[in-house]
């Protein structure tokens, strides 16, 4: 009998001539960041273009979250620059920081199951401060009332309810976004769960790298933060750290936030086997047939 595969692990697996559209957007914006002179840029995009057809031509099984990658270390390859997005960053994180210190005194006067709740939507609202993505991030205000506000159109957070003397590996995405998983971290924790926060190894987009300057922050609210030894899109396998490794062997969960760890973490499954609860933010018009569920919808999706 022929086995069909469910419609998000085939947009996992499988590359879209879309996808190919948009991360070449998404790099050759980051072209535009390394330099002004129209000319370097026009040799610069040549360049991108020409190496993201042999990338494809070379390997048509090639992941997305692997194609992300590899363009954007090329584009780093053009600039002295080593964090691209070092000021976005900043912004994020001044922001977030606000964020959290109220959001903390609004968790002190709701019910234990509320509390959950409620860092649950901050980490998943979080996801949409990724500013590969968008121009313009929110203010203070505008993130607070989103987070009360939001609705999950998937919601599979009561896997979150019962983690005591859990170890969950929680796989972090964007600076900003990441102080608000701080919350989440902080609620786990208080459960009885030993959450470690696991970051990149190096500068990649605007997410969270083991030398950013929020780490000391995040090792208040995590158990501890490690490094995955990977410097791409997600954990990609062929990059990780021996450490990092037998992190995950003994980990009881993974919590996956953002599009580019879903898309390849879906892809590795049956390498990882283990339970894994994804958090993002539908983005695009292929994530939200494949989920049914409308763009710009919250997702918490539990994958056993």
């Amino acid at each position: 009998m022929l086995k069909i595969m469910p419609c998000h692990v085939l947009l996992a697996t499988m590359m879209n001539p879309r996808c190919i559209a948009c991360i070449l957007m998404i790099r050759l914006k980051d072209v535009e960041r390394i330099t002004s002179d129209d000319a370097k840029r026009l040799i610069f995009s040549i360049d991108l273009l020409r190496y993201c057809a042999e990338l494809l031509e070379e390997n048509r099984d090639l992941l997305t979250t692997e194609l992300l990658t590899h363009l954007f270390k090329k584009v780093k390859s053009f600039s002295k620059i080593d964090d691209l997005y070092c000021e976005d960053k900043r912004r994020l994180n001044d922001l977030c920081r606000r964020v959290r210190e109220s959001l903390s005194k609004y968790l002190e006067e709701l019910s234990s199951d509320d509390k959950l709740k409620t860092a649950v939507k901050a980490a998943v609202v979080g996801n949409a401060l990724d500013m590969v993505m968008v121009e313009r991030a929110p203010d203070v205000e505008e993130l607070l009332n989103e987070i009360k506000r939001a609705k999950l159109a998937i919601d599979d957070s009561a896997v979150l309810r019962e983690v005591e003397d859990k170890k969950i590996l929680y796989l972090l995405d964007n600076n900003g976004e990441a102080l608000l998983d701080s919350v989440l971290a902080e609620e786990l924790r208080r459960r009885g769960a030993n959450v470690i926060g696991v970051v990149k190894e190096a500068p990649f987009q605007d997410d969270v790298y083991k030398n950013d300057e929020i780490i000391s922050e995040l090792e208040k609210s995590f158990t501890k933060i490690i490094s995955s030894g990977s410097s791409g899109g997600s954990i990609l396998l062929e990059e990780v750290k021996e450490d990092f490794r037998k992190e995950l062997e003994t980990a009881d969960l993974l919590i996956s936030k953002g599009i580019a760890n879903f898309e390849y973490l879906e892809a590795v499954r049956d390498e990882i086997r283990k339970p894994m609860l994804y958090m993002f933010k539908v983005k695009c018009e292929l994530l939200s047939k494949a989920l049914g569920v409308p763009i710009g919808s919250y997702v918490v999706k539990l994958r056993k």
